[in-house]
């Protein structure tokens, strides 16, 4: 495969698959229908394991996956560990009376394996692991504001941990069990974001989550707005780089930015946060 071939594929299947990371975190959003037939169904004891089996299972599989493909079990292992301790932390955070909130767990190391194939053609070792989980603790706070918008559903900073902790599980898992690392990278390096820009859309990212759990029941006050709108404005102004298309970074950061719809949804349509 040529050079200007990987760039290609690069660019397209970071979108790609980032994009039907998104598609599936919406579809699982709509499962909630599916937890409350298993509550009923196996009890609330029952129902509390299912998530537990659900990320061995998604481990294994992966596993059996790479065995069943030739691979040899020469795996990194410490990397392993440190995945399955951080899955056990996500586990035990949610609380038990609400099954389904552990099932976030499974769900969001299978987003951090389809978001690592995204970008693995980028980037490799510690820098694909540390965006694998940034993309994937963005696409948990996209999942919870989407939640605050469902009827059945609610907002909160605990899911966005879970979420979160089981993004950094699914990156440390991925790398540990070698996911994609045959697969060609570009020769052409791309330029990481500076430091200081990186703090500033983290900076913008957390001053617009942190007080939203106020405005439940209400539309959520267009001031939020300020903190990523600053971010963008100062992203795009300040940092002249030139990115190619797709680029996991870019990928990130407009993710973030696209956070802004939110509140303007909840002014111009009945839909109310919660």
């Amino acid at each position: 495969m040529s050079e200007l071939e990987i760039q290609r594929r690069s660019q397209i299947e970071s979108l790609a698959y980032c994009g039907l990371a998104i598609a599936l975190m919406v579809v699982f959003m709509q499962t909630i229908g599916v937890w409350r037939w298993l509550t009923d169904a196996l009890g609330k004891t029952g129902a509390i394991l299912v998530p537990f089996v659900l990320a061995v299972v998604v481990f294994g599989t992966v596993l059996s996956i790479r065995l069943y493909a030739g691979h040899s079990l020469r795996l990194r292992w410490s990397y392993l560990i440190v995945a399955a301790l951080v899955s056990a932390i996500a586990l035990y955070i949610p609380d038990p009376q609400f099954p389904a909130k552990r099932i976030h767990v499974a769900e969001f190391m299978l987003l951090a394996f389809l978001i690592r194939r995204g970008f693995c053609r980028w980037t490799g070792g510690i820098p694909l692991i540390t965006l694998t989980a940034i993309c994937g603790i963005v696409l948990g706070a996209h999942d919870e504001l989407l939640q605050g918008l469902h009827p059945d559903r609610r907002f909160g900073h605990t899911d966005i941990v879970v979420d979160g902790l089981a993004s950094i599980a699914g990156a440390l898992a991925g790398h540990g069990l070698k996911l994609y690392d045959n697969i060609p990278k570009r020769d052409v390096d791309w330029i990481f974001p500076p430091l200081w820009a990186l703090v500033l859309v983290a900076a913008g990212f957390i001053a617009f989550l942190f007080p939203l759990p106020a405005f439940q029941e209400l539309p959520l006050p267009l001031w939020t707005l300020v903190p990523l709108s600053l971010s963008a404005l100062m992203w795009y102004t300040l940092d002249q780089t030139p990115r190619p298309l797709g680029d996991p970074a870019s990928v990130i950061v407009w993710l973030v930015f696209l956070m802004i719809f939110y509140p303007v949804l909840t002014h111009m349509t009945s839909v109310v946060f919660q």
